[in-house]
């Protein structure tokens, strides 16, 4: 697929038709690839009171199982400039 990332996929719309019905929907498989199967009920949900919250719970979850976290924006710039401020 020739697609220019930074050019072509601007908005929540274009996002849709890069994964929907093309080629590139074959990325996501990994999403349903697992023969285990769990129960989401079986799992607390993150305390998401604020963003902060949410992080330093999903960090705490990820290094007791072992993980090291790195993370990096790649928000797109069209839903960059739609954030509003939290405060």
């Amino acid at each position: 697929m020739d697609v220019d990332y930074h050019r072509d996929i601007n908005s929540f719309e274009d996002h849709i038709k890069l994964y929907a019905g093309t080629a590139i929907v074959k990325e996501a498989d990994f999403l349903t690839a697992s023969e285990k199967l769990v129960d989401v009920k079986d799992y607390a949900p993150f305390d998401d009171r604020s963003p902060d919250i949410l992080w330093t719970n999903l960090v705490s979850h990820l290094s007791k199982q072992g993980y090291h976290v790195a993370t990096f924006d790649l928000t797109s710039p069209d839903i960059k400039k739609m954030l509003v401020p939290m405060s």
